[in-house]
């Protein structure tokens, strides 16, 4: 038993000195949407439908962070995360990856608690994670040290739409389809998983022959689109100017 014990102590002393000399991070991202994700950061990867990602076991420094929905690329975002760090995260669908909060992993030489459990639970009515408790989730970290500071600097989030090359194959296959209303189906089922792109939508929109058709296709893509800013570019597709100023408006009502 004296010698099991004595191991331990050498293998935690070993793992005391890694996280010293290469320094010791983790990130906690919560998604809250409903679907298979997958996060990737580093050499880590983690795929679930509960919406929690914890990474531990992190080098400090700058991190590209990937997540992905039922295998389609979603999002990607440069982080900076620090030495002794845990960064706690949400991903939302409209903004990216917010960081919720940024604490010491030790503090009066313990470990901070995991500021994840007993402060989130799932609401199936709302398909949403509700706080239960914000106070919680305030940045308790005094640390005057400006790389603390969450700047918003630090984060390039990127939104991706569907690849090139799969897209392509897309694309074609909706262009074998003889009429628009064999279209109109196909593309709507795939814009509910596929992160299109508003350029994406509107290349798409030009395999149509009919504005009546094309307005619909239009209408349901927007609300599932990763750049809804861009969607402008939708309105070069449609014959009449009357179905561009139906989408419009359509588009105002929705935001």
């Amino acid at each position: 038993m004296k010698t099991v014990f004595t191991l331990l102590m050498i293998l935690a002393g070993f793992v005391a000195q890694a996280r010293t000399q290469f320094g010791y991070a983790e990130f906690f991202l919560m998604v809250n949407q409903p679907g298979i994700f997958t996060v990737r950061i580093d050499d880590q990867v983690i795929t679930n439908s509960n919406g929690k990602f914890r990474f531990f076991d992190l080098r400090p420094g700058v991190k590209e962070v990937f997540v992905q929905r039922n295998g389609v690329n979603l999002f990607r975002s440069m982080l900076s995360i620090y030495n002794g760090s845990r960064t706690v995260a949400e991903f939302r669908s409209n903004q990216g990856i917010v960081i919720i909060q940024q604490v010491q992993l030790m503090q009066n030489n313990q470990m901070n608690q995991d500021f994840w459990y007993g402060y989130w639970n799932y609401n199936p009515n709302t398909n949403q994670w509700n706080n239960n408790n914000n106070n919680q989730w305030n940045n308790n970290w005094n640390n005057n040290n400006n790389q603390w500071n969450n700047n918003n600097n630090q984060w390039n989030n990127q939104m991706m739409g569907m690849d090139q090359n799969t897209f392509n194959m897309f694309k074609e296959t909706v262009r074998k389809q003889s009429f628009d209303s064999n279209k109109v189906p196909m593309i709507k089922n795939q814009a509910r998983t596929a992160n299109f792109t508003s350029a994406q939508v509107a290349e798409l929109l030009g395999l149509m022959s009919f504005d009546s058709y094309k307005l619909d296709v239009a209408k349901f893509c927007y609300d599932f689109v990763i750049d809804k800013q861009n969607y402008f570019v939708t309105f070069g597709q449609f014959q009449f100017d009357s179905y561009s100023r139906d989408l419009s408006n359509y588009i105002a009502t929705r935001n």
